[in-house]
């Protein structure tokens, strides 16, 4: 079975947060499997203005105020992002407290209401619980039109990536 779809001309975008580093492996694993169907994509890599620590990161009093009461957090690496310049635009983020990644529901508040876009959304965590179901709901509930959602399992990424990108090619065709 080949992979190629008749998909030239089509350009993604990929945002993401990734602290630790799965989210990013899983959106460059995207990249890659999407770029050899000939689709344009550009990632972005959303970033809080304070990082935090690595230390003991699930216990940084910061990180848990800011995941469970806050509302939105100072964020860059999206100055470039134009969405009016992708066919489909994936969001991706890490599940901390079963809450979407701090630096995502700052990004995802910022542009409601200003992406056409068809939208498909991940989620990475290493319990294998549907956190993406939620994060459909939440940008869903900001008026995105969310076309598919995908739970990224760490340890068992490679099966779920493929799964996407066989569901993100029917969008794309």
């Amino acid at each position: 079975m080949s992979l190629m779809v008749n998909v030239s001309e089509m350009k993604v975008a990929i945002v993401y947060y990734s602290k630790t580093g799965n989210t990013r492996r899983v959106a460059e694993r995207l990249k890659s499997d999407l770029s050899e169907l000939n689709v344009i994509v550009d990632c972005f890599e959303i970033r809080g203005q304070r990082e935090y620590s690595n230390k003991m990161l699930h216990l940084n009093p910061r990180l848990i105020y800011e995941v469970i009461f806050k509302d939105e957090v100072e964020i860059c690496g999206y100055e470039e992002f134009n969405p009016n310049k992708y066919n489909l635009i994936l969001i991706g983020s890490p599940i901390w407290y079963n809450r979407v990644a701090p630096a995502i529901k700052t990004f995802i508040k910022k542009y409601a209401g200003k992406i056409g876009a068809p939208i498909a959304c991940f989620t990475t965590s290493k319990l294998n619980i549907n956190y993406s179901d939620e994060f459909r709901k939440q940008l869903e509930g900001l008026g995105y039109k969310v076309m598919v959602n995908k739970t990224v399992v760490i340890g068992s990424e490679k099966l779920a990536i493929k799964e996407l990108v066989e569901e993100l090619k029917t969008i794309l065709r």
